[in-house]
């Protein structure tokens, strides 16, 4: 069994109107994902908003950490570098401590390669969770789970319970929440569906990433909500 596995949303940055961590807002967003069953978090990457943060602190963090298992990023859209089989496995040679990547790159068919090194993957695409796993993953790491939980985790358990049409039912309906996302923009979108799903105010993203205008807000609602994204309640957590 995998260390790693599951759906892991890849969080968003709550920010006030001045630009700071909202640690409420943070922890609300936490909170309703964790009641919707999600196995982890991965904290200030992309979607987390990390390039417009203080790199100074943060890899001041990441420094500071030691003896973890270590994940490797494949998306060379951003970085300029594919990380292919043969170079994992130079990395996995010389880094005792490798446990697994994301893997965001254009190539599917190295999550099979990569899954028979060893390597837990977490497919960094939410719209092709489902045939992932099928082709070894062992769960997902995107955005646009931070706001509708529920249809990946859905993904998760049905296809851990062998019934395959409801996980492609549950991936259908998903994919339709990333399709918003990818039209209307990341930071934009999940901060918006979350500040309307939880009722409290998530903020905007940081510049400069532009906010939705009043028009797409709403749009981006009320097209959430046809396909069955709309208000939650959170029980409080005592933490």
């Amino acid at each position: 069994m995998a260390d790693f596995e599951g759906i892991l949303p890849a969080i968003i940055t709550p920010m006030d109107s001045d630009g700071n961590l909202n640690e409420a807002a943070f922890r609300e967003v936490m909170e309703f994902n964790i009641q919707a069953g999600v196995t982890g978090f991965w904290v200030a990457g992309g979607t987390g908003e990390s390039v417009l943060l203080d790199d100074v602190q943060h890899y001041k963090t990441v420094g500071a950490a030691a003896d973890v298992p270590l994940f490797v990023y494949n998306l060379p859209s951003a970085t300029g570098v594919e990380i292919t089989p043969e170079l994992m496995k130079k990395i996995q040679d010389g880094v005792p401590q490798l446990k697994g990547l994301k893997h965001s790159a254009m190539n599917q068919g190295n999550v099979r390669a990569f899954a028979e090194m060893g390597l837990d993957v977490l497919i960094g695409n939410s719209m092709l969770m489902l045939p992932a796993m099928i082709n070894g993953a062992t769960g997902c790491v995107d955005g646009p789970p931070n706001a509708a939980p529920e249809f990946w985790v859905e993904i998760w358990r049905a296809y851990q319970a062998g019934d395959i049409d409801a996980a492609k039912a549950a991936q259908s309906q998903g994919s339709k929440v990333t399709d918003i996302v990818r039209e209307f923009g990341m930071h934009g979108v999940l901060k918006a569906l979350l500040t309307e799903r939880l009722g409290i105010d998530c903020g905007d993203p940081r510049l400069p990433t532009l906010p939705l205008t009043p028009q797409q807000r709403e749009e981006v609602i009320s097209r959430a909500a046809a396909i069955g994204v709309g208000r939650v309640a959170v029980a409080q957590s005592d933490d």
